[in-house]
């Protein structure tokens, strides 16, 4: 994993730690946890593939279907397709 998702992931669990109370249990300094600086890699095909990641997330289907993924990954949960089996099943029945 790069530095960067490190640094961001950590983000995340510092920010739900805070909200539970634990505060205390993630370091503040990334370099506490042997996390390199970030390296910045500028290129042309880099700001290409980000362009078009932009064009993608303006789509609110795309958009929302890119958040939500992102959010099962950050809480260490895959494979949510059978949720929407589950969630129709559930209420065909009723």
């Amino acid at each position: 994993m790069s530095a960067g998702t490190l640094k961001n992931r950590l983000a995340h669990l510092r920010w739900w730690a805070e909200k539970i109370g634990k505060a205390g249990v993630i370091p503040a300094d990334n370099t506490q946890l042997g996390i390199p600086e970030r390296r910045i890699v500028a290129s042309e095909n880099k700001a290409r593939d980000l362009g078009d990641s932009l064009d993608k997330v303006n789509d609110p289907y795309v958009g929302m279907s890119l958040l939500l993924q992102k959010t099962f990954e950050l809480a260490g949960l895959s494979n949510m397709h059978g949720l929407r089996h589950h969630y129709a099943q559930t209420h065909i029945r009723h």
